[in-house]
Order: structure tokens, then C-alpha cells, then sequence
């Protein structure tokens, strides 16, 4: 039986103080204080379920800066430990598939790249030593493959080829840009002609890494918010799908992302999964069979902030089907319970955001803990670890 909000008491163990014989002067909570305090993000579960890693963040205000690490805790919420102690930012860890091993970004290097550290500590090894940032990373199941995300110009032949034209656009002394297409700003980001796109790095033969979106004009994950969330690996290690808006010219005014799906070894072309659709689609998760991808949905073309439907792929026939047509939410991320019968996500619910278990079968859902925003949710066997906050509490992991 799942246990509902049994609280890791992370923070509060980060950030107490030890006991004084003498009662502390009270004062009033500043925003010094509220700059303070550490924030718990992104958890990640090891594959033995017996493991939590996530980020903690601290800002240091006489140096005007944050600063990440990774800390690792029992799902039973013991064995708290800080992970990771570099100045530079250490984030996103996730575990190796015998769970010993923790790889995760970090700028220590002076770039972003793939680094690694053992669960036992000591130290941190790079894995990737790229010539461009690495925005993003998952692992291949057999361990030995890692797939990344790069910014780099849709032609050039090599990693090397784009550094080479950064850095030409850097010595150049004329600074002005000429657009001839629409997005030329996302937000804050001026278009530079690069796209991101993921590329296969063998971590045995260490070559030129594999660019599985070779000659396209499109960036996956999207531009400017989205991260490898949108990206999903098959458990054969054999596929890789992910989400783009490949609408050429049209792209300032659609909505229109699609899933694709691509061979890792690179020998085909990437196939549009959702082509019927118009409207967006998003988030994909193979199920643990590995014979349906689940995904997010609107139905609406143009509209940005339609409902979001869990949406069943059928791989095989290619048959789709929406999950809890009546239900008037909108889902966010997702995982599948390891039976695949259950769907656990969190959404939007009467002024909170609760975490639902969604039937698969049926389609139903059942709301499972709704005070608080709740969300990041994760199996940990037969428990469910999550990010839960309040207005009167700062985020923490529960189980």
C-alpha cells in the first residue's frame, strides 16, 4: 500500500541548525531568508527503487550566485548525503542501470558535460569532453551509449565544424543580425542559425558522436523550455523518440509538435508518430513492455494552453486512444507503475495540484494526495516519491 504524505523531511534536515542553550533572538522572515533556503528539485529513483537522487540548490548572496549539488537519500528517507561539494553547478543525476554509478551535468569543466560519481562518493570522473555544451542527457539501458543534446548548426559535418563557427562569429567585429524567417527571438534567446538535436555518443569507442537529426532545421528538444522530458529511449536501447516542430516558416504562429521516432544506430530517418494531429503532442513514455508510447495531447491547432490528454499509442498498429475522455483535467508529466496497468501524474486540482493514478484499462482516475502543489512524481516500488510545497512550506520529498 502506498503511504501518502510520509515526508522525507529532506530541507528541514538540510537546513537545521544545531540545538543552543540559549533561545535565538526571533526576527522578522526577510527575503534574505527566503533567499536562503535551499531548494529541493528534480528527484530521480534508483532502478532498485531503494535510492533518491535530486538537486539542491543554495544561493550565495555575498557572491551574487547560486549553486547546485546532488544529494542521494533512501526512499525509506534514510542515509541522507550530499553527493557533490564543487563550486560549479552539478545537476540532473540519474542512475546507472546497476545503480552504483550516478552521472549527471556539471560546468566544473568550464563547459556543460556528462560527469559521473560513484553512490559510495569520492571523485567525480568527466564522461563527455565535447566541444560544445551538453543541454541535456539520457542513458541507453546496455550502459554504454549515451544520448545528448547539442546546439549545433543543422550542416556542419562535425562538433568541431560549429565551435569553428562560433567562434568566427565571435572575432567578428560586425555584431548584426539579418532575419529572413520568422522565430527570429524566443523570449530572451536570439535565433543564431543552431538547432539542438540529439546525437548518440559511444562511451567505448569515443568517436565523433552520432547526430540522429543530420541536415534538419529543427530543435529537440523545443526551444526555448523544453528538456529531455521530451525525449524517450525503447528498453532495447533500439529507438529513440522525440518531440519537434518540424512546420518550416510557420513556426511563430503553430503549435503543431509532433513525436518522432528515429533509429539509434542512425540508419533511417526520423517517422512522424503523430502526423494526424495539428495541434501539440509531447512528453513521450514507452510503457514497461515496451509495446505502447504514451504521451500528452491537445486537440486544438494554435491554441497554446488547450487540455492535455494522456494519449495510448499502440506501436504495433499504430492505433491511438485517449485516456479518461470525461476527465476534465490536465495532466503533466507522467510515469507508468511497473506492471504497466497504472499511470501516475500530477495536474491541476481545485486551487492544488494533485497526483492521480490513472487506469489504463479504463481509463479512470482516482486523485491520491491533493493539499499542496505535488509533483515530480516517481515509483520507488510500492511507493510514490514526489516534490510536494504549500504557502507555508517550501518544496520537500515526501513518499
Amino acid at each position: 500500500m502506498l503511504k501518502p504524505n510520509t515526508s522525507l523531511t529532506l530541507l528541514f534536515a538540510l537546513c537545521s541548525l544545531p540545538a543552543t542553550a540559549a533561545e535565538p533572538a526571533k526576527k522578522p522572515f526577510s527575503v534574505d531568508d527566503l533567499l536562503l533556503m535551499q531548494r529541493v528539485s528534480a528527484p530521480v529513483v534508483s532502478p532498485d527503487g531503494t535510492r533518491v537522487v535530486f538537486n539542491v540548490r543554495e544561493t550565495d548572496l555575498p557572491a551574487n550566485r547560486g549553486r547546485m549539488d546532488l544529494y542521494l537519500v533512501g526512499t525509506d528517507g534514510t542515509g541522507l548525503k550530499r553527493l557533490t561539494r564543487h563550486p560549479e553547478a552539478d545537476t540532473d543525476g540519474k542512475f546507472s542501470a546497476d545503480g552504483n554509478t550516478v552521472y549527471f551535468l556539471s560546468t566544473r569543466s568550464g563547459s556543460s558535460q556528462v560527469w559521473k560519481i560513484s553512490v559510495q562518493g569520492g571523485e567525480a570522473e568527466p564522461v563527455t569532453e565535447l566541444p560544445l555544451d551538453v543541454g541535456g542527457f539520457a542513458l541507453f539501458p546496455d550502459g554504454k551509449r549515451l544520448l545528448v543534446a547539442l546546439d549545433v548548426y543543422p550542416d556542419a559535418a562535425t562538433l568541431a565544424d560549429t565551435k569553428k563557427r562560433d567562434q568566427a562569429k565571435e572575432d567578428n567585429k560586425v555584431k548584426a543580425l539579418v532575419f529572413d524567417e520568422l522565430m527570429f527571438r524566443h523570449w530572451d534567446s536570439w535565433e543564431d542559425g543552431k538547432r539542438s538535436h540529439l546525437f548518440v555518443v559511444d562511451l567505448e569507442k569515443k568517436g565523433e558522436p552520432l547526430d540522429l537529426l543530420k541536415g534538419m532545421a529543427v530543435d529537440a528538444p523545443t526551444h526555448p523550455f523544453g528538456g529531455m522530458e521530451e525525449v524517450a529511449i525503447s528498453g532495447d536501447g533500439k529507438t529513440v523518440v522525440f518531440a519537434a516542430k518540424m512546420v518550416g516558416n510557420k513556426a511563430a504562429w503553430s503549435t503543431n509538435v509532433d513525436l518522432f521516432s528515429v533509429a539509434a544506430d542512425g540508419k533511417s530517418k526520423p517517422v512522424n508518430l503523430t502526423q494526424g494531429n495539428e495541434a501539440w503532442d509531447n512528453l513521450p513514455v514507452f510503457s514497461p513492455d515496451g509495446k505502447t508510447l504514451a504521451y500528452l495531447a491537445m486537440a486544438r491547432p494554435g491554441y497554446e494552453s488547450d487540455q492535455t490528454r494522456l494519449t495510448l499509442l499502440d506501436l504495433a498498429t499504430k492505433k491511438k486512444r485517449v485516456l479518461g475522455e470525461g476527465w476534465d483535467r490536465s495532466p503533466e508529466t507522467f510515469v507508468f507503475s511497473p506492471d504497466g496497468a497504472t499511470i501516475f501524474t500530477s495536474a491541476d486540482h481545485r486551487g492544488h495540484k494533485a497526483i492521480f493514478a490513472v487506469d489504463v484499462a479504463g481509463g479512470t482516475a482516482k486523485a491520491l494526495i491533493t493539499k499542496g502543489t505535488n509533483q515530480d512524481v516517481h515509483v520507488a516500488g510500492k511507493r510514490l516519491i514526489y516534490v510536494n510545497d504549500a504557502l507555508n512550506a517550501p518544496a520537500d520529498l515526501f513518499s
